[in-house]
């Protein structure tokens, strides 16, 4: 990818069915620029326009996969929709423009704008639920490829990648040095989600991103104050660990937070939907209706086509499902192998009539 040479204020474009005026350049990223763009039949309608310059087909093939992502999660309440893109063709480069929904605050402004005032542990929590819930979505949908490099050629051309497409502040140990052939992973999102936490509740990251040596051991200081409590400081220390075998997944993350929150702002079961769904998968629509309907007999093999993510979060779901139900009579509970999540079922006994008290208790 290039960066484009000179501005897009002032012109005029139609993508998609919008007809849009683009105005001043409001981001700016290592391969690319985000305008505030207005539309042109509805001048009180903003959006946030990316421009992105490709001249090889690898960056293609990455505004591709971004476009599929951003398509697939489209109406989630955490995740900025895409509302139209288009491609050009210039020749030698092509030309990628994703109008997206305009937000105009955001977590970076707010923080780097606060000042002094940090946030109650109330606030810290609510703020990284969300981001917890857009992380959680993507990792579901997202089948992630487990690399580890072997030979020193594929070490140099991902360094290279690793180096273009991530932030020096948030790259985890495992991509700071490829010679220790630690798999990459997901867990690379942990360990960003867990700079991320620490930065919202100090202001500041934990890591310079120029101490290698530093980040590859794990080695930082929690600040004096402001005093967050040992709920918060685990959560940040179980998501920096050095190694990525020894960080959580995504949704063992979203459980934690969820339940330091007050019980008004917890999400319960039903709020996992969308995320289940988010394949469209007829499996996942079949065991969703089965659990809501308290029918636990859902034994077919879980597909392989569902991402490895999706899988172990449906088991782990699964393990919360069962908690209420051990309030009724289960006469069977087919093992389940959650590391691959092969095959798993639970049998209401036929006799025993299942509805929730206003405890929400299944009986």
């Amino acid at each position: 990818m290039q960066k484009e040479q000179g501005g897009l204020e002032g012109r005029n474009m139609a993508i998609g069915n919008l007809k849009i005026q683009i105005r001043n350049a409001i981001a700016e990223g290592g391969f690319s620029y985000v305008y505030l763009a207005r539309d042109n039949l509805n001048i009180s309608k903003q959006y946030a326009l990316k421009h992105i310059i490709c001249n090889e087909e690898e960056s293609l093939e990455l505004v591709m996969r971004e476009i599929s992502v951003m398509k697939s999660l489209k109406g989630h309440p955490n995740v900025v929709s895409l509302l139209a893109h288009t491609i050009l063709d210039m020749g030698q480069t092509k030309e990628e423009f994703l109008v997206m929904e305009f937000c105009e605050k955001s977590l970076v402004n707010v923080l780097e704008r606060r000042g002094a005032g940090y946030f109650e542990e109330k606030q810290v929590l609510t703020i990284f639920k969300d981001v917890c819930n857009a992380a959680f979505a993507m990792h579901c949908y997202i089948s992630t490829n487990h690399k580890r490099f072997e030979r020193p050629e594929e070490m140099g051309i991902e360094e290279d990648n690793i180096r273009k497409y991530t932030t020096p502040a948030c790259k985890a140990p495992e991509m700071w040095d490829l010679f220790r052939r630690k798999v990459i992973s997901e867990k690379v999102g942990i360990w960003a989600l867990g700079c991320l936490l620490y930065r919202i509740c100090y202001f500041k990251y934990a890591f310079d991103g120029e101490s290698k040596l530093q980040i590859l051991n794990g080695n930082y200081r929690i600040p004096a104050l402001p005093k967050y409590s040992a709920a918060i400081l685990d959560l940040i220390r179980g998501m920096l660990q050095a190694s990525p075998d020894d960080g959580p997944d995504i949704t063992q993350v979203w459980f934690r937070v969820n339940e330091q929150l007050p019980e008004n702002l917890q999400k319960s079961l039903e709020d996992w939907k969308f995320f289940l769904v988010v394949k469209r998968s007829a499996w996942l629509n079949s065991w969703w209706k089965n659990t809501q309907n308290g029918v636990f007999t859902c034994s077919d093999r879980m597909p392989d086509s569902l991402p490895r993510n999706t899988r172990c979060a449906v088991g782990r779901i699964a393990d919360m499902v069962l908690q209420p139900i051990k309030a009724c009579h289960v006469s069977e509970k087919v093992p389940q192998d959650q590391s691959d999540a092969a095959t798993w079922a639970f049998k209401a006994n036929n006799t025993s009539t299942r509805h929730r008290d206003q405890s929400g208790v299944a009986t």
